[in-house]
């Protein structure tokens, strides 16, 4: 069974406007997407923040917070879907994005 999710909010930091915004963002609906495929009913319903740092000069960094009802198999599987996602070409931006996720059995 496929997962629905859903942005409960997104802070985004960056030196100024320009389209770099726009990456992150194109990042977030690519890590959205591969969330909805890769999780499964086991995993179960939940909400995660995670933030990422993204640097012109390394990978972008993650970290996962979650609520307290996330398996650490769950996590696991959204850390390596972060890695997968992020080893992508966005070393060309700088800045750094919060979003608060709700997951849900569709």
């Amino acid at each position: 069974m496929k997962k629905r999710v859903t942005f409960n909010g997104i802070e985004l930091s960056t030196p100024k406007y320009d389209a770099s915004a726009v990456t992150l963002l194109d990042y977030l609906e690519e890590v959205v997407t591969h969330l909805e495929k890769e999780l499964g009913r086991d995993d179960g319903n939940f909400k995660l923040s995670l933030n990422v740092d993204f640097s012109t000069s390394k990978p972008p960094k993650h970290r996962i917070y979650s609520n307290g009802e996330t398996s650490k198999r769950t996590k696991a599987k959204v850390a390596n879907i972060l890695k997968r996602t992020s080893e992508k070409q966005f070393n060309h931006v700088s800045g750094s994005v919060m979003v608060n996720l709700q997951v849900e059995d569709r």
